[in-house]
């Protein structure tokens, strides 16, 4: 018996400190489209999310609006978490960074690794941004028109001088730039492994780890005036998450202990430099393996750049879900932005491809065969017997191609090409119906060629709903009833067989897709 492979993906976790945006949905739903096409796929799956809970910036917020920290982050997880839900969000795990054992298992790291002597004392002097949760040395900053200095998001830094532990990183430059060469598939895209190279590791210094200004976060059981850096203790969750260094290690001898487990951290670009160069190095001397892959997403930016409050463009995915559903939101981000690039939201680009692509193509090719079983067939799907059209064959041979690339996309983290894939099936069909003119196979009771148009277009919502079930939670459900089958149908074993439908019958069709009609103003 074969092996189940096993996926690892994880989101970062989401700072606790405001509500969630659309870029938080983008990337959540992003890992869940992944998690969900490798349990499709018939992976074992561990899908990984949480809060990010600790820091200065939540203890000054929690200040300003007069309540405690962890009554400020108790409250925005439950924020987040009712947006997973409504966006169907499958994790097997939502971990927070204030829970015990999170808290525990970091001051052994730290511990483990002041021993090791990776840690030491010393005086941090520079430039902070509480924002970021990062500190500037003079090279990095940027001075506003009325010298105001700035970090590369562009909020205000702060002048800082405080005794901190530093963790020794100056001397692992070499090892991580070997390490990229030698594997080329760790940071995608390429571009962002180039960015680490440039502008952080050919410069790269020790890290400052902890805190003394403030005590919202994990003491150093050491020196408990220090409170641990907020990016060791984020980090480590992707650890601790699956019970490392706890009294049930059994995630994670599973998944990290297991070197053929494909692990993904999934992440926009402006957190790339945590991810590619300080976890490595962590991962490095705890001597864990490193993740396979580090997926480096572009921003959602709108037509008046990079979303801000200030601006007031930031979008909320709540209300795109009230305007439009839930599925016309999953499809868009996955359907129309590329992960390898910035990209324009756009509400008329999101009305076009939902018309276009779910209204027009993959839902009329439902109501249009399961009208013509219900007007020729009594709604029975007749019995496959092979290819009898001249085009049967052509048919079925971009079917199965196509649902091989849909997974060769999928595994190279291409969602919209698998798509794109998913869409020529259907065009095909479309153009298939045309040229064989049902209407006139039924007029010349020509029944064999009737019978073999409409199990293939059957065949051809099986496959299509299949493919697109991981994104189209709630319209998949739907065509899966309409078919009169329940979801055990949506596996990639039932595509290989057309006998499935043999004299099955389906229900009456109703739409699943209506289009959006926009008023002109």
């Amino acid at each position: 018996m074969l092996k189940q492979k096993k996926f690892f993906i994880s989101t970062p976790i989401y700072y606790s400190s405001g509500n969630p945006h659309i870029g938080h949905a983008y990337t959540t739903i992003i890992a869940d489209v992944l998690a969900r096409y490798k349990r499709l796929f018939g992976y074992d799956v561990f899908f990984l999310t949480g809060m990010d809970e600790h820091g200065q910036k939540i203890q000054q917020k929690a200040f300003e609006e007069n309540i405690s920290p962890k009554a400020l982050v108790d409250r925005n997880s439950i924020i987040f978490l009712n947006l997973w839900k409504r966006l169907h969000i499958s994790f097997s795990k939502f971990i927070r960074t204030t829970q015990m054992d999170h808290e525990e298992s970091v001051q052994k790291v730290f511990s483990y690794l002041y021993k090791q002597g990776k840690i030491y004392l010393g005086q941090w002097t520079g430039y902070y941004c509480v924002s970021c949760e990062e500190n500037y040395n003079p090279a990095e900053i940027i001075k506003s028109q009325d010298n105001i200095m700035l970090c590369r998001m562009g909020h205000k830094l702060e002048t800082k001088s405080e005794e901190s532990y530093f963790y020794k990183m100056s001397d692992q430059a070499p090892f991580l730039k070997t390490y990229y060469q030698n594997h080329p598939n760790f940071i995608i895209p390429n571009e962002r492994a180039n960015e680490m190279v440039n502008n952080f590791l050919n410069n790269l210094e020790d890290l400052s780890i902890s805190r003394t200004t403030f005590d919202w976060g994990i003491p150093i059981a050491e020196n408990p005036k220090h409170v641990i850096y907020v990016w060791l203790d984020a980090l480590m969750n992707y650890l601790t998450a699956t019970g490392y260094l706890s009294n049930n290690e059994e995630l994670f001898q599973k998944y990290w202990c297991d070197n053929e487990t494909e692990i993904v951290h999934l992440l926009s670009k402006e957190i790339a430099r945590f991810h590619c160069i300080y976890w490595p190095i962590f991962l490095n001397d705890l001597q864990i393996r490193f993740p396979s892959t580090i997926l480096s997403h572009g921003w959602i930016i709108t037509k008046e750049g990079k979303m801000s409050k200030s601006l007031g463009n930031v979008i909320d995915p709540n209300v795109l879900i009230d305007t439009y559903g839930v599925d016309a939101l999953r499809y868009y981000l996955m359907a129309d932005l590329s992960l390898f690039r910035d990209a324009i939201f756009s509400e008329d680009n999101l009305i076009e491809t939902y018309n276009t692509q779910l209204a027009n193509s993959y839902g009329n090719m439902i109501s249009r065969t399961l009208g013509m079983l219900k007007k020729y067939r009594n709604n029975i799907v007749p019995k496959y017997v092979g290819c009898v059209l001249k085009n049967d064959e052509k048919l079925e041979n971009l079917i199965n191609k196509n649902i091989e690339l849909v997974q060769e996309n999928i595994n190279k983290y291409s969602i919209d090409k698998a798509l794109n894939c998913i869409q020529e099936i259907l065009v095909e069909a479309n153009k298939y119906v045309e040229d064989n003119k049902p209407w006139e196979l039924a007029k010349n009771q020509q029944k064999q060629e009737l019978d073999s148009l409409l199990v293939h277009l059957v065949k051809v919502i099986q496959v299509t709903t299949t493919l697109l079930s991981p994104i189209l939670i709630e319209g998949s459900k739907k065509a899966v009833e309409q078919l009169n089958f329940d979801e055990s149908f949506l596996t990639l074993a039932s595509l290989a067989s057309y006998d499935i439908f043999n004299y099955h019958k389906v229900n009456d069709s109703k739409p699943i897709f209506a289009r959006i009609i926009v008023e002109k103003q």
